[in-house]
């Protein structure tokens, strides 16, 4: 039988998100998770930022998450962030071209 897996988008578009410190990151968190029901699975946070926040959304060993970023310098320096702190694989980011059409996509309607 196949489980089913989860796939929650969390579109952050936050203002000075680099000026948050960590356990603001974690709260928020939180926060996300609890709102959003989501128990488990692969989260996709658009728009990820400096990591903070896409690091915090693994709440525990049930949540893969994958920032996305248009930023390729952006992304490198999150990659070596979370890998220094240990959390690359499961949290991994990645630069994605698309990130404009799928905020494009939250805004209609």
């Amino acid at each position: 039988m196949m489980r089913a897996i989860t796939v929650g988008v969390l579109m952050c578009l936050l203002s000075g998100s680099l000026a948050h410190a960590a356990t603001d990151r974690t709260a928020e968190a939180a926060r996300l998770l609890g709102e959003s029901s989501i128990s488990g699975g692969l989260l996709v946070h658009v728009g990820c930022g400096d990591g903070t926040l896409t690091a915090a959304l693994h709440a525990n060993a049930r949540y893969v998450v994958q920032g996305l970023t248009t930023d390729a310098r952006q992304c490198d320096q999150t990659r070596t962030a979370l890998r220094q702190a240990g959390v690359y694989w499961p949290v991994i980011v990645c630069l994605s071209s698309m990130i404009p059409s799928i905020c494009s996509l939250s805004r209609t309607g």
